[in-house]
């Protein structure tokens, strides 16, 4: 894993900034945790949309028919102020990219599936990349374990699972304590190591 730089102190988009920054009050997200605790107790909406940024690596093939291999490489909570598929550094043959931004979108109706990646002994988010004809770009992001599995029938499709941003977890937290309802059937539970598993879909 490619360590991100000190931009991961901050929140998502900026929002929970380290030292104790003050949040843009005109940032309708930003009015407290991802927009959840807002002025004057309005109540967490239904549906949320979380900004983050990707980066992305792209490493020599190991094969005669792949001159590169790319992968996402880490969850930012902010973006570095440069233009997508800015290359940041390289080391070891190894170059890292930051890809652009993508948004994390939340929908209460999914929070069983949020409420497990949480419980999980490590919480993950999925990036998944494409490369098309004009270039590799980012194809969606998730922090639902059922959709991440929708994207491994993808052939194209470069999915990846890597650590949850401590922002972001704390906001998908506070998402699920407000619209989670428990059910009354029972719910098999998912297989923590398969959640992990379908994270590699399109590597070597």
């Amino acid at each position: 894993m490619i360590p991100p730089d000190d931009r991961r102190a901050e929140g998502p988009g900026g929002l929970n900034r380290a030292g104790g920054e003050a949040i843009p009050p005109d940032d309708r997200r930003a009015e407290g945790p991802g927009g959840l605790n807002r002025a004057g107790g309005e109540a967490i909406p239904p549906e949320l949309s979380i900004p983050v940024a990707i980066l992305a690596e792209r490493r020599p093939g190991v094969t005669i028919w792949q001159e590169h291999v790319w992968r996402a490489a880490a969850v930012l909570e902010e973006a570095p102020p440069v233009p997508d598929w800015t290359k940041l550094r390289e080391e070891n043959g190894r170059e890292i990219f930051f890809a652009g931004t993508a948004e994390v979108m939340l929908h209460r109706t999914d929070t069983p599936n949020y409420k497990d990646n949480l419980e999980a002994a490590e919480p993950l988010i999925w990036v998944v990349l494409r490369e098309e004809a004009s270039g590799m770009r980012i194809q969606g992001v998730t922090v639902d374990p059922g959709e991440a599995e929708i994207y491994t029938e993808g052939p194209s499709n470069l999915l990846e699972a890597l650590p949850m941003p401590p922002g972001l977890r704390v906001l998908l937290a506070a998402f699920v304590a407000a619209h989670h309802v428990e059910r009354s059937f029972h719910k098999r539970k998912r297989d923590r190591q398969d959640t992990e598993s379908f994270g590699r879909k399109g590597q070597d």
